[in-house]
This record gives C-alpha cells, sequence and structure tokens, in this order.
C-alpha cells in the first residue's frame, strides 16, 4: 500500500503573514471607526441635553413675552380716552395720559 502525499500548504509563509498584517489593519481601522461611532454618540447626547435646555428656555422666554404683552393690553384697555372730557377714563390725566404715552413709547421701540 502506498503512503498518501503529504498535503501541500495552501499558501505560502509570505501570503499568511501578508494576511495577517491585512487582517490586523483591518481590525485596527474597525476599532477606530467603533471609537469614533461611540465618541460621536456621545457628543449627541450632550447636544441633545443642550438643544433640550435651549428649548426649554425658549418656551419660557416665549411665555414670558405673551405675559408681558397680554399685561400691556389689560393696561391698555384700562387706559382710554374720555372724549367728552379729553381725560383718562382710568387716571383722570389729560389725553393721552402718561400711561398710554409710556405704552405708545414701548409699542414703537417693539416694531422696530
Amino acid at each position: 500500500m502506498t503512503q498518501p502525499e503529504p498535503a501541500q500548504p495552501r499558501h505560502t509563509a509570505d501570503e499568511l503573514r501578508a494576511a495577517e498584517t491585512a487582517r490586523d489593519a483591518w481590525a485596527a481601522e474597525a476599532a477606530t471607526q467603533t471609537l469614533r461611532a461611540e465618541t460621536a454618540e456621545a457628543e449627541l447626547a450632550e447636544n441633545t441635553g443642550v438643544l433640550q435646555a435651549l428649548r426649554r428656555q425658549r418656551d419660557t422666554a416665549e411665555a414670558e413675552r405673551d405675559a408681558a404683552r397680554n399685561a400691556l393690553a389689560e393696561i391698555r384697555a384700562l387706559h382710554t380716552h374720555g372724549r367728552i372730557t379729553n381725560t383718562c377714563n382710568d387716571c383722570g390725566e389729560f389725553w393721552p395720559c402718561s400711561t398710554t404715552q409710556a405704552l405708545d413709547r414701548h409699542q414703537t421701540q417693539e416694531t422696530t
């Protein structure tokens, strides 16, 4: 009976080293990309928190602005021109009263 011939290596030692080098380079690149992705996710989480805080501040500022506008509208509704007496119906000053004048100055500044 004859002995089977020994199996020949499929790749040379140089080919195996080149493959290992390529594998190591790929693993290093994968590790780098994983780190970059994790860093980006952390930055996104931080930026999301900052964005949410800014939105809350904006919402608060808008609510305060709306409340101030409503208060000014209420004041303006009280201080009306008494046509017969040419005085303010609320404070009795000659028309336009100091309150109405102040509101008018504020309205002019707000629109410019």
